[in-house]
């Protein structure tokens, strides 16, 4: 049962001063995770996965939020929702928008590359490719998840920066709940729950590197070999209200095949 908003989670939220997108790596008033010295006591509670769908409770002090994701290969929609608020968000794979609450969504996405990485990740000669290890990641490119609405509550930017990851996972990016889940109670260190109010533009991203073996390597298939590929760096980061966050999801995640290795 969802348990009211409370002056427990107003002391525990309220902190003063950090998480989620690329907008920036730097920013002007940035705050560190580190530098928070309050943290909010989180738990994940409630998970059932049926068919397609996925639901858990994210307990913040008194305050409950439920969420619920329903999704395919091409399109997810996600719930959330406390005792007194909810909200829907909706993407379509190939869309350059969300649907929020009814609302069109701004949203983007991005490919690029970045100078710095590909100058220290260059094709190895002859000689040193026969002594790395096929292994050894190779970066490609970047990419990154653009996300802006007005926001009132912290409900509705955990809304956002869980839309955004599930925006992400359609291009095979995946993280874990207990990450978003530190993300968020992240956010509800930064910004409390009067700051937002009077319905600040919240601006938002998550950004990851993709690379890719230096070599071919074992599919597990007999002998066919493939390139694999994986996500590093994911990272969210954002700014409402001059609060701004640059927080690490997940530093490398699981290689994987472009194409069936059998």
């Amino acid at each position: 049962m969802k348990k009211k908003l409370a002056s427990k989670l107003c002391k525990g939220l309220v902190v003063g001063a950090i998480f989620l997108s690329t907008v920036s790596l730097s920013f002007s008033h940035a705050v560190k995770a580190e530098e928070v010295e309050v943290k909010p006591d989180v738990k994940i509670t409630n998970e059932k996965v049926e068919g397609n769908t996925e639901s858990y409770t994210l307990e913040i002090e008194d305050q409950e939020f439920d969420f619920e994701i329903v999704k395919d290969d091409d399109s997810f929609v996600l719930t959330s929702s406390t005792e007194d608020e909810k909200h829907k968000f909706e993407y379509e794979k190939g869309d350059n928008y969300a649907v929020m609450d009814g609302e069109k969504v701004e949203l983007s996405i991005e490919n690029f590359k970045e100078p710095e990485f590909l100058e220290n990740t260059q094709e190895p000669t002859k000689q040193l490719l026969k002594a790395s290890s096929p292994w050894t990641p190779k970066y490609m490119g970047s990419g990154r998840v653009n996300i802006a609405k007005t926001v009132k509550t912290v409900l509705a930017i955990a809304t956002l920066i869980s839309g955004a990851v599930g925006v992400a996972a359609l291009a095979g990016v995946t993280i874990a709940k207990s990450v978003i889940v530190e993300v968020v109670s992240s956010w509800a260190s930064v910004v409390g729950l009067g700051s937002l109010l009077d319905g600040p533009v919240f601006r938002g991203a998550v950004t990851f590197k993709q690379y890719r073996t230096s070599g071919l390597v074992p599919t597990g298939y007999g002998s066919k070999k493939l390139y694999a590929f994986r996500y590093q760096d994911i990272r969210s980061v954002g700014s409402v209200k001059k609060k701004d966050m640059n927080k690490q999801l997940k530093s490398a995640g699981k290689w994987f095949f472009n194409s069936s290795p059998y």
